[in-house]
């Protein structure tokens, strides 16, 4: 089963876990399991359970075989959001708090502090209020393409009581599609608010200006009132004249 092999790899890559670590969960030698992920050797009923429990997963959640691979092209629409969902992924791969509540955030602060500071956005997507957060209007149609082009893998996992949606890449970013101010802001946000929860993030994102002085739910959120923020939301760089 080559395809269990890869998904195995990629699972303890994105959990930050070593063969050696893998192979003492397993009890087995780190050569055995590095037999493993290899595809020489064949995995036991057991080690199924077993890799299956550490990963949070279902068994049939980990045997499930991928589906046709959709291709995605560097001039895609989409690809843009594509490769900063990527990259966010990356940079907190193994954070057990960064669920689509989490990621949504994410990309709504990077998105609109960019634009606060430079004036356009990250991703290029418009955001929706939402009940609960605003939302990257095209958010679902995203996840479900990269899917659908095995470049993520979407688990459901418990945190703190309750199931939420994670999202697993098997790909690396592609960093060209970015300029420097863009990953400064994506790093900047990152380092701020991935440790939070999603609670905490939602309970925050609700007095930013842009979500507050949009009227009604399911209304495009306007770019343009990030520029009234309060201080405690803003980015931008203050000057002052002699």
């Amino acid at each position: 089963m080559d395809y269990l092999s890869k998904k195995i790899k990629t699972l303890r890559n994105y959990a930050n876990l070593s063969q050696a670590q893998m192979a003492n969960l397993l009890k087995i030698s780190r050569v055995t399991y590095a037999n493993i992920e290899s595809g020489k050797r064949d995995l036991k009923k057991n080690e199924i359970e077993k890799i299956a429990h550490i990963f949070e997963l279902s068994i049939e959640n980990l045997l499930e075989k991928p589906v046709e691979k959709t291709k995605i092209t560097k001039n895609h629409p989409l690809n843009k959001m594509i490769q900063t969902i990527l990259y966010i992924l990356s940079q907190c791969a193994g954070k057990p708090n960064v669920g689509k509540i989490v990621l949504n955030k994410l990309l709504y602060f990077a998105d609109f502090n960019h634009y606060e500071k430079y004036w356009t956005s990250i991703t290029g997507d418009l955001y929706i209020k939402m009940p609960m957060w605003p939302m990257p209007k095209s958010i679902d149609a995203v996840v479900a393409l990269m899917e659908k082009a095995w470049i993520i893998k979407t688990i459901t996992s418990e945190f703190h009581w309750y199931n939420q949606q994670r999202f697993i890449p098997n790909e690396r970013p592609d960093l060209s599609v970015f300029s420097a101010t863009e990953l400064a802001e994506l790093d900047s946000v990152i380092t701020k608010y991935s440790d939070k929860t999603g609670k905490w993030l939602t309970e925050f994102s609700h007095g930013d200006m842009p979500r507050k002085a949009t009227e009604k739910i399911g209304d495009e959120i306007s770019y343009g009132l990030a520029h009234y923020r309060e201080s405690l939301y803003s980015v931008a760089e203050v000057t002052y004249n002699d």
